[in-house]
């Protein structure tokens, strides 16, 4: 109740998006906050002009999400580009569910009977240990995700995340065949090591990422979905993994290890690169051949104005319905 608590009284003091002032015809307001925010309150500053430029040009184009359209599905496939946006957000919602760290997380006392550990005490604590390890990562990733980068942290926590499976199903294996308790320590050791890594990168970014590779009128749609796929792999998990790890055991820390690894490559043949771009850029990376390539070149894509556009006033635009 605390956490949700606090997002309740915190969220009076956020400004509003300058993307929705805009589309209800506040474009004071929203300049305001991107001289405050972008400019370090330089009003005359060209990067003020060039955004609210993009914003207005990217709302004209789009549009909003409104009640006359709020179940019409469609706008999440009918292009290439909207497709490409909607296998990110799916695969990351599912990926951020189904990479090993639910049967980590809620099943982490079965984990523990299986190299040893029985007395409930003990599986109690090593519970808690597991939350606070995985909650102090998580707040880290959060700030390193924006230094880092969004591909890079998920592409080196997923080969980590594969590596801590693999060593962790080993030494679960030793200790089934020969009782020994150094295999015991070294499997739980790799198991909570696990669960650093994934909240490193996963945990940290599923409130961004899905909504990032989303375009303005599909994101609240698309963010619906999420949910739902996220949801989707928590209930296979739910009811497969206690099966699972009563019958196979260690086995299931090896199936994940495999899965993990398909998602390194698929993150890295598929994933764009959203840091350092705002949404108007990303809408640009999108629209090109190859989302991913564009996303990873040398060079960003250029931010540019219509000639002489930067020496005049924002442009002026009808509300947007």
């Amino acid at each position: 109740m605390l956490c949700p608590g606090i997002v309740c009284l915190g969220i009076w003091f956020c400004p509003e998006s300058p993307r929705w002032l805009i589309g209800n015809e506040r474009d004071d307001e929203a300049r305001a906050i991107l001289v405050k925010y972008h400019a370090n309150g330089d009003s005359n500053h060209p990067l003020v002009k060039l955004e609210m430029a993009e914003m207005v040009e990217s709302l004209r184009r789009e549009g909003m999400l409104t009640w006359r359209n709020f179940f019409d599905l469609r706008v999440l496939f009918k292009s290439r580009s909207r497709r490409y946006r909607m296998m990110l957000n799916v695969s990351f919602s599912w990926f951020g569910q189904f990479s090993g760290n639910n049967i980590a997380s809620y099943y982490l006392p079965y984990l523990l009977e299986n190299v040893g550990v029985a007395d409930t005490n003990t599986k109690l604590l090593l519970n808690i240990v597991y939350a606070i390890t995985g909650w102090i990562p998580a707040m880290v990733g959060a700030r390193c995700h924006d230094i880092i980068g969004r591909r890079k942290m998920l592409l080196g926590c997923t080969a980590g995340m594969a590596v801590c499976l693999a060593i962790a199903a080993g030494t679960a294996a030793g200790y089934i065949n020969t009782g020994s308790r150094s295999s015991s320590s070294a499997s739980i050791a790799f198991i909570y090591l696990f669960g650093s890594v994934f909240a490193f990168a996963f945990t940290s970014m599923q409130p961004v990422y899905p909504g990032e590779v989303m375009s303005n009128d599909m994101r609240g749609k698309g963010m619906g979905v999420s949910q739902l796929t996220s949801g989707l792999a928590g209930f296979v998990n739910t009811f497969a993994a206690p099966v699972a790890l009563k019958n196979i055991r260690y086995w299931f820390y090896v199936f994940f290890v495999f899965w993990d690894l398909f998602e390194f490559a698929f993150i890295y043949f598929f994933y764009v690169e959203t840091n350092g771009r705002t949404l108007e850029e990303l809408d640009e990376v999108f629209e090109a051949p190859n989302p991913r390539k564009a996303s990873t070149a040398p060079t960003a894509l250029p931010r540019q104005l219509p000639v002489g556009q930067i020496d005049e006033e924002e442009p002026k635009h009808e509300a947007v319905v």
